[in-house]
Parts: structure tokens; C-alpha cells; sequence
């Protein structure tokens, strides 16, 4: 005998603030500069339990001259309705080259 559970799928879009810092360190010399952009979109709520929910992302993301395609994937403990413990892995695809620079 097999018993399935039905899982709650809900769909949203998401965007906002982000920031990229690099810091650079040859010999004696270092630096450290930042930017700010943006990202936006799409994501979704797979309710696997009660207590635990997963989280995908698909968005774009643009700092400067330097975008990306970000995956993030979110897993959500709920202690509460209003309080959940999250923990999130993520994969950036880099869209641009940005090179490599080396000083001697």
C-alpha cells in the first residue's frame, strides 16, 4: 500500500537591493571596493510539511557591469506560524566575462 501527500505550491515574484564587495591583496598593496544593483525574479513555496517548507529562486541580477543568473534554495523550519528558521544554499551563473587582473 502507497500513500502520497498532497503538497501546497504557491508562486510570487520577488526583487529588491542587492551588493557585491571585492577585495584585492598583492604583496603589499590592497584594495577593497563595493557597488550596489538590484535583482528581480520569480520564486516559489512547496510546503512539504506543517513545520517545512522549500523555497526555489530564479533571478537576475545586475551590480554595476556585472550580472548573474542566481539560484537560491530555500528550506524553512517553522517554530511558529510567524517565525521560521531558514537556511538557503546558492548557485550564481555569471553572465559576463569579467577577466582577471594581475599586477607584478
Amino acid at each position: 500500500m502507497c500513500a502520497l501527500n498532497a503538497q501546497e505550491v504557491s508562486f510570487g515574484a520577488t526583487t529588491g537591493f542587492t551588493s557585491a564587495m571585492a577585495k584585492t591583496k598583492a604583496g603589499n598593496f590592497s584594495e577593497t571596493d563595493s557597488e550596489s544593483g538590484f535583482y528581480i525574479g520569480g520564486l516559489s513555496d512547496i510546503t512539504i510539511s506543517d513545520k517545512f517548507h522549500v523555497q526555489p529562486e530564479l533571478a537576475y541580477s545586475a551590480v554595476k557591469d556585472f550580472s548573474s543568473i542566481v539560484l537560491p534554495i530555500m528550506a524553512k523550519y517553522y517554530i511558529t506560524e510567524q517565525l521560521n528558521i531558514q537556511a538557503e544554499p546558492t548557485v550564481n551563473y555569471v553572465l559576463e566575462d569579467i577577466g582577471m587582473i594581475f599586477l607584478n
